[in-house]
């Protein structure tokens, strides 16, 4: 993934409106004042308002930010437009700099998918079957015998969620059984 290196320039700073300038300071105070610093390279974690999803809540230029998005601002400038302040460490509180990286919405995506944290399995919200009734599904195949409209019934699913696990294009990290089943 394209890691992205804004730092603390002189361009950076000349981007940066007079009036936002002149608020820095204020600004840098009170955010400051709701940051619990960890020790060493340990995160520094914000201790102020939260959002429901667990981010930091700032008022900031009139409005709430994301308190990653204040922290990238206040120290780096403008967050160019497409961009997001992406955190290294995955902890959603942590406002330390150097745990921050600017990236796009799919660098924040694959990010998530290459740390294993994306939902899957019974935890979506859209799984119409435990993970023990999809593993069944895999060790059902096509000419075995049993056929499409009984495990449709059997577990109360249509025929394309049945053919989507047994594809492998739904349910895709448990597939790899699929191949231990029909060896």
């Amino acid at each position: 993934m394209p890691r992205h290196n804004y730092k603390h320039s002189e361009e950076a700073k000349r981007r940066m409106s007079e009036a936002h300038r002149k608020r820095l300071p204020i600004a840098s105070v009170r955010f400051w004042k709701k940051v619990k610093k960890g020790l060493g390279k340990a995160c520094w974690e914000w201790i102020g308002d939260k959002y429901p999803d667990g981010y930091g809540r700032f008022w900031y230029k009139g409005d709430n930010w994301r308190v990653n998005r204040v922290v990238w601002e206040l120290y780096n400038g403008s967050i160019p437009e497409g961009m997001q302040v992406l955190h290294r460490c995955d902890n959603p509180l942590c406002v330390r700099l150097t745990h921050l990286f600017l990236g796009t919405y799919r660098d924040n995506i694959d990010d998530m998918v290459a740390k294993g944290r994306s939902i899957k399995g019974e935890k979506s919200c859209q799984a119409k079957l435990t993970e023990a009734q999809a593993i069944e599904v895999l060790q059902w195949f096509p000419g075995c015998g049993v056929r499409l409209k009984y495990l449709m019934y059997k577990f109360g699913v249509s025929g394309s969620c049945v053919e989507l696990i047994r594809s492998g294009r739904n349910w895709k990290h448990l597939y790899h059984l699929h191949s231990k089943f029909h060896q």
